[in-house]
């Protein structure tokens, strides 16, 4: 071959490849393209379901609810008459369980999301009264939301307000609840209305006990699942929570124990851990265990399946 041929050879093989590269590099470019257009249209997405949400779960009260904003402050700068930060108080509230070395953590107090109301200003107020305007989440451009409550109010407790029913609650998930109550959740609870047994669970709380497995006589749920026992009162769409009708499972908590020590020791560092710093919970699907860290400022969940007793698939 002359020279001038394989000149023309190396030319053509390197335009080929300069052509396969383009070809790559822009096939790499319109898909991260299109994962960068798929990402922005999800987020977009999620944050237009936000709005639906919060619209569609509203109900204009009025045209427009005059109130003062200086009024109100966040929920993390609230602070009980005690002096007691709200955010500290829901998250690290000490309930006595009775068997247990270790009390029930669970938040102290639930809002009912299905009272959601609007001020038309982007407002959205937990009531089912204009003239009871506690509490707001105001949701911002982004479709995030800020939760506001009003400096004067004063929570409601079993020991001063009165209580008009027992609501059994079935949807434990981890000791650190969230705020709400599901709407969706909360229309299947059972209510206890009889005022007999609505003072004996009160008293039972007070006592210190723990012990509200006696309940099972007067609700009916074929489930085998822990329940939460909340106060409701009067006035307002907060719920306190008073203990936990819970599944006895002392013949298998120490394999419990075991098992979800071992998924622990995979993900965290053990010597910041005790295996006996633990709770557990019995749900619809599963067992859960909840370890706390050795300062108390941490928790870590083990799903594990209730028939086998191990690590849940997919957890």
């Amino acid at each position: 071959m002359s020279t001038n041929r394989k000149i023309v050879a190396i030319g053509i093989t390197l335009c080929l490849c300069f052509v396969v590269i383009v070809f790559i590099v822009s096939g790499f470019s319109f898909a991260y393209l299109g994962s960068l257009i798929e990402s922005a249209f999800n987020k977009e997405a999620n944050r237009y379901d936000m709005y639906q949400y919060n619209v569609e779960h509203a109900v204009m009260l009025s045209e427009e609810i005059e109130i003062n904003p200086d009024d109100y402050i966040s929920f993390s700068d609230y602070k009980f008459t005690d002096g007691q930060e709200y955010i500290v108080a829901n998250y690290y509230n000490v309930l006595p369980e009775k068997d247990s070395d270790l009390p029930l953590r669970v938040n102290k107090y639930f809002i009912d999301e299905a009272f959601l109301f609007t001020d038309g200003d982007n407002r959205y107020f937990y009531t089912d009264d204009e003239k009871n305007l506690y509490y707001y989440r105001e949701i911002k451009s982004d479709n995030s939301a800020d939760l506001f409550i009003k400096k004067d109010y004063v929570f409601p407790t079993v020991e001063k307000d009165k209580v008009v029913s027992l609501l059994i609650y079935d949807s434990i998930v981890t000791p650190g609840f969230g705020d709400y109550i599901c709407s969706d959740d909360f229309s299947k609870v059972t209510k206890i209305t009889d005022t007999a047994v609505i003072e004996k669970t009160i008293n039972e709380y007070k006592s210190g006990s723990g012990d509200f497995n006696w309940l099972d006589k007067h609700f009916n749920y074929p489930k085998d699942t822990d329940y939460l026992i909340l106060a409701e009162f009067e006035d307002g769409t907060v719920y306190q929570t008073l203990g936990r009708k819970k599944v006895d499972i002392s013949d298998i908590k120490a394999e419990l124990k075991n098992n979800a020590w071992i998924d622990l020791c995979r993900v965290r560092y053990e010597d910041e851990w005790n295996i006996d710093n633990c709770m557990f919970i019995t749900c619809e699907d599963c067992y859960k265990v909840i370890f706390f860290n050795n300062e108390d400022t941490s928790s870590y969940g083990v799903e594990l399946d209730k028939t086998t007793l191990k690590l849940k698939l997919g957890s």
